[in-house]
């Protein structure tokens, strides 16, 4: 005889699928060991397309997350002030939103400030069988200020995050710092970057600490350009392994620039169940950037869009 399942049995199956659809932004493939899994996601539109292979060209506002060390790489460094906004449509009706601020303190040193959230909205609250009793949201969040100073040919970087995370009426803080290094090699088009992610811990969700994604991650770049026809090709690529999973993965990515103005991207992640083929295009006049990314996901979860807009001062 089955017994009648109990009021705590439905909720904790609420919570469950909410940790699920939480769990599905490590893009349906990457699914490990640990919690927080949006802070494994790019950051804006231009590392999305390019499958998040920007270790190495991470630069502006989008470094504070990428590899703080970029900080000090800027297109026009007379300009002191940059600001990136990101609005990501996830799967499973979830949704990112980043901002940057990133200021120039002089030619060697720069500030960053960066605020992050990843909500789950409409996750249905059962207590008993039949239709549900309401619904509720999740969320994820983080406030970063990062540092970075040159010092030659060599870049170091620091960012520290105050994390925060709420699942119903569970809500817990933590503390996380990431390091970036960006080092100009002889070969004048050579870069390469590396970045140690997500280092600290998370207070206690209801009953356990959820584990962070602490990684590692080591990027090369090399730019192309021509003369005429005013064409610059970017190459990059990223390997990191998140240390928690015991599992690398890799990705190498495009962008193909004319005139400074137009960009088309691509990029290829492998290692991932769910993850794969990324695209975007990118536009730049003056002072105002408009850049988008589209990547598909596989097991039937969709399409992610990725829009970023970005004022340089």
């Amino acid at each position: 005889m089955k017994t009648r399942p109990t009021s705590r049995a439905f909720t904790l199956r609420s919570i469950a699928a909410a940790i699920t659809i939480l769990c599905a932004a490590d893009a349906a493939g990457q699914v490990g060991a640990t919690g927080m899994a949006f802070l494994k996601l790019g950051t804006d539109a231009r590392s999305a397309a390019m499958a998040d292979a920007t270790t190495g060209i991470a630069s502006g506002a989008a470094a504070t997350t990428q590899n703080p060390a970029g900080l000090v790489f800027v297109s026009d460094p007379v300009k002191s002030l940059g600001v990136l906004f990101t609005h990501r449509e996830w799967i499973q009706d979830t949704r990112i939103e980043y901002l940057a601020v990133r200021i120039g303190l002089d030619s060697l040193q720069s500030l960053g400030v960066s605020l992050s959230s990843f909500t789950t909205d409409d996750i249905e609250i059962r207590t008993r069988p039949g239709p549900a009793q309401g619904t509720f949201s999740a969320n994820n969040a983080y406030v970063g200020i990062s540092y970075a100073r040159g010092f030659g040919e060599l870049a170091l970087g620091i960012t520290a995050k105050v994390l925060y995370e709420k699942l119903l009426v569970d809500d817990a803080t933590g503390f996380a710092v990431d390091l970036g290094a960006r080092w100009q090699s002889p070969l004048p088009r050579l870069v390469v970057g590396a970045a140690l992610q997500h280092l600290g811990s998370m207070g206690k969700l209801r009953e356990e600490s959820t584990t962070l994604p602490a990684t590692l991650r080591l990027g090369p770049a090399y730019r192309l350009g021509w003369e005429a026809p005013k064409l610059d090709l970017l190459l990059a690529g990223d390997c990191w392994y998140i240390f928690e999973e015991g599992e690398p993965y890799a990705s190498l990515g495009a962008e193909l620039t004319y005139d400074g103005m137009v960009a088309a991207r691509a990029g290829y992640q492998f290692g991932s169940e769910g993850r794969g083929f990324a695209t975007g295009v990118g536009f730049r006049y003056s002072l105002f950037r408009l850049d988008y990314a589209y990547a598909p996901i596989a097991s039937d979860f969709g399409n992610t869009h990725t829009i970023s807009v970005g004022l340089t001062f």
